[in-house]
């Protein structure tokens, strides 16, 4: 797909008319525009399958952090091929310790500081 900042463009319209189709769901059918936004990309990019990562920054990251306060949070495919899933589930859960419920003040000891990373870092 060629960038262009040309909004007579074909695929700038294209891209124009999917922003304006999901501003048309609602809040509650959140899942139901991530489907939709996934199978435009899809076709727009000529791909056989789109995987959707949503990533969230802790406020206060520890230096023993090696994602250095980045979590992923929500990993979403397209249309699931099992081993690729599995092995995209895998990687998610060994970086992923992360908790709606989580305290994000700055970390006291050396288990919460490291954060997403999760407790298998430590000897």
């Amino acid at each position: 797909m060629h960038l262009s900042t040309d909004p007579t463009d074909p695929q700038n319209q294209e891209v124009y008319a999917l922003r304006d189709q999901l501003a048309e769901f609602s809040v509650g059918d959140s899942d139901a525009a991530l489907t939709h936004l996934l199978s435009a990309l899809r076709t727009m990019l000529s791909a056989r399958n789109v995987l959707w990562g949503v990533i969230v920054r802790l406020p206060s990251p520890s230096r023993a952090d090696p994602l250095l306060g980045w979590c992923p949070r929500l990993v979403r495919m397209l249309d699931p091929i099992p081993a690729v899933a599995a092995s995209v589930q895998k990687q998610f859960d060994t970086l992923s310790l992360f908790s709606p419920d989580r305290d994000y003040s700055p970390p006291s000891d050396e288990k919460s500081a490291l954060g997403c990373a999760g407790l298998a870092a430590l000897p």
